[in-house]
């Protein structure tokens, strides 16, 4: 009989719960917490994920969806059990404060920031320059808002860059997914940082290009993390180090190449 384990998956346009990997005769345990970009429910990559690891262990995982901030509250309150994050700030945090006993690098993608085609500032690799641009000459910024991880690292670039957002008077905050605010950033024609995949996967990018990607400082990490105190810590273990293996990498490794002919996220293993 596969038991049953409950992951949480970062989403900061709704809150949701439901089973990805079909159906139990156990009731499902309110348990295991997994914190990623929307992107990769989009994608569908998770889905494979979680079927393949059913299959190979006997696990069925049930995800809730829920905003980065939300994801580790559930997990401080025990409400979870394992993580799957791409906010490196918080997922120290939350080691160091005995949560968890560490973390494992899954994946990586990268962020990118885009803005109109027609717009004042040239494609190139510096974020810093994009970002002193945008606030200068007060163009229109769109940011998520919303305590994701693309809205965290956001905040880490213009704090690490001293840079106040909000002295610029075009400056907003959609609180929405990724997808509605690549969607408004369109209609508004105003600029926005994403992640790659998003993006790719965005069906109507019309007049906006992507203006600054390949810095280092925009690589965007996937961690996960068993919580400890989890009631169902073994099968939390057991995804936490399923995840990281030959199996799950290889489905990483491969997957958006028949789509987009290029993998959207790179496995751990792959040198930078």
């Amino acid at each position: 009989m596969r038991k049953s384990i409950t992951l949480i998956l970062l989403s900061a346009l709704f809150a949701l719960t439901f089973l990805l990997t079909g159906c139990s005769d156990d009731s499902v345990s309110d348990s295991d917490h997994i914190t990623m970009a929307t992107t990769l429910d989009d994608v569908e990559l998770l889905n494979t994920l979680l079927s393949t690891f059913a299959e190979e262990t006997g696990f069925e995982v049930n995800v809730i969806f829920a905003s980065n901030a939300h994801a580790f509250e559930l997990a401080r309150n025990g409400e979870v059990d394992i993580l799957l994050v791409n906010a490196p700030l918080l997922e120290a945090q939350f080691v160091q404060s005995g949560f968890a006993v560490d973390s494992s690098y899954v994946m990586r993608n990268d962020f990118i920031l885009i803005g109109p085609q027609d717009g004042d500032i040239a494609p190139n690799n510096d974020i810093l320059d994009t970002m002193y641009q945008v606030l200068s000459f007060n163009m229109p910024f769109l940011s998520r808002g919303d305590g994701s991880g693309t809205h965290l690292m956001e905040l880490q670039l213009w704090s690490g860059f001293y840079l106040n957002q909000w002295n610029n008077p075009f400056y907003f905050e959609s609180t929405a997914g990724m997808n509605t605010t690549i969607g408004l950033a369109v209609n508004f024609s105003s600029y926005t940082l994403t992640d790659r995949a998003s993006w790719l996967a965005f069906p109507a990018q019309d007049s906006l290009i992507v203006i600054t990607d390949d810095d280092f400082r925009l690589v965007n990490y996937f961690s996960v993390i068993a919580v400890s105190a989890s009631d169902m810590f073994d099968g939390a273990d057991s995804f936490a180090n399923w995840v990281v293996g030959s199996s799950a990498q290889a489905i990483i490794e491969n997957h958006g190449l028949g789509e987009f002919g290029t993998p959207l996220f790179t496995p751990a293993g792959t040198a930078e």
